[in-house]
């Protein structure tokens, strides 16, 4: 997929990606009975663009191929038509290799915990300072 991508605006000097995938948990309860309980999952990237000095970036909630392309293109015409007026000259070592991942420590002891089980501390937590 980077050959792809990088094909698609291939004149520029350096293009970055970060993609970003996020699980939520949302539960809740009102005079002591569970009103909500669901999880959602958003992603979607970051595309960096540089080219001739000049850094843009743009973001696209999809990590498909055809709508990262169309992300990285918004990047690039800015990063052209601002290639003349730059006041710091980006390079490619002004945005070093990184990889890495992020799990939220939090997210492993929630995980174990049952639906069941969070309601039943919420209904409790609602009774008491209800009282």
């Amino acid at each position: 997929m980077w050959k792809e991508l990088t094909t698609a605006i291939s004149h520029a000097d350096w293009i970055g990606i970060r993609a970003v995938k996020e699980i939520s948990s949302k539960h809740s309860v009102r005079n002591g009975l569970p009103k909500r309980n669901g999880k959602t999952l958003s992603m979607g990237g970051m595309i960096e663009v540089i080219f001739k000095g000049s850094l843009r970036y743009a973001a696209t909630n999809s990590l498909i191929l055809s709508s990262l392309q169309n992300a990285a293109e918004i990047p690039y015409q800015q990063a052209l038509a601002a290639s003349e007026f730059w006041i710091y000259p980006f390079r490619e070592n002004t945005r070093p290799k990184l990889v890495g991942e992020y799990n939220s420590p939090l997210f492993e002891l929630l995980d174990a915990i049952s639906t069941g089980e969070i309601n039943e501390s919420l209904i409790r937590l609602c009774r008491k300072y209800k009282n």
